[in-house]
């Protein structure tokens, strides 16, 4: 009887009124996970219509599943899993983002770096065996040719690409040398995100967007006046998980808003809200 039903309802996607349309599709989403087998089915279905539908219901089920997974990951009271958050918003971009593959190449990467620096001659300090690993041997940069694509927000597309943003670049150096322990911390700037290494005899900045440039302190003042913010204390102070994810969300947010991709714009602003939920 219920397939029958959902079998109607699919044959009615054909409807124009808007209004009947909303409520079949709505119904639709109701029967769910029973309607998902004929939903996907009708995705070949002879009428174009139908498929669009069709289509675009399979999307707002594969988001609602999205959004409740954002909201159990956000409503953590500790600090949140970067990696984890990263990985799980790309999935709006990725719908078929296979996880574990990203995470055996940072291991991957981990490994080798583990290896460069057990092997790594006295005459080379360990922290910079790990820059030149980093943005030589893995090659990766800032994306300054295309610096406005949504691409450069998301770390699969940056892991595949090896370009991306100053805070996507960033987070996947952190992902890598803290599998390490290795002494390396997230400062989020105003204007531009850094990381900061600091050992008990070195304290210095690093520009993962311009090939690891080694900055001091001063550096990072001058830029900030310079850019018009002023300096405050706490635009140097180490970086929140949760601090982190909003800002690439935002970026991201503004990127698609540059690109008129209100549907876009809407839903990664969502997920920025649920952040900020209590």
């Amino acid at each position: 009887m219920l397939n029958n039903q959902i079998k109607a309802l699919i044959s009615l996607l054909s409807e124009k009124n808007s209004k009947n349309l909303t409520v079949i599709k709505n119904r639709l989403i109701e029967l769910k996970p029973d309607s998902l087998p004929f939903l996907q089915d009708a995705l070949t279905h002879e009428n174009p219509k139908i498929q669009n539908e069709v289509s675009s219901i399979l999307e707002e089920v594969r988001l609602q599943h999205l959004t409740r997974l954002w909201i159990a990951f956000a409503s953590c009271k500790d600090e949140l899993d970067l990696e984890e958050g990263s990985f799980l918003y790309s999935s709006y971009a990725f719908p078929r983002l296979e996880v574990q593959v990203y995470r055996r190449t940072l291991n991957q990467w981990a490994d080798e770096l583990k290896t460069l620096l057990k092997s790594n001659r006295p005459t080379v300090k360990p922290f910079q065996a790990v820059l030149d690993f980093f943005f030589h041997t893995l090659g990766f940069t800032g994306n300054k040719e295309n610096y406005h694509d949504p691409q450069n927000s998301y770390l699969p597309a940056v892991i595949d690409t090896k370009r991306g943003l100053p805070i996507t670049l960033s987070v996947i150096f952190l992902l890598i040398t803290n599998r390490l322990n290795l002494p390396f911390f997230p400062i989020g700037m105003p204007g531009h995100f850094i990381v900061k290494y600091q050992a008990e005899r070195e304290n210095f900045y690093i520009d993962p967007f311009n090939g690891g440039k080694i900055l001091t302190r001063q550096d990072c003042i001058d830029f900030l006046t310079q850019a018009g913010y002023g300096y405050r204390v706490e635009y140097l102070q180490t970086t929140g998980h949760r601090a982190i994810l909003e800002r690439m969300l935002r970026n991201l947010a503004a990127e698609y808003s540059r690109d008129n991709q209100s549907s876009a714009v809407s839903y990664i602003s969502k997920l920025i809200e649920i952040l900020h939920r209590p």
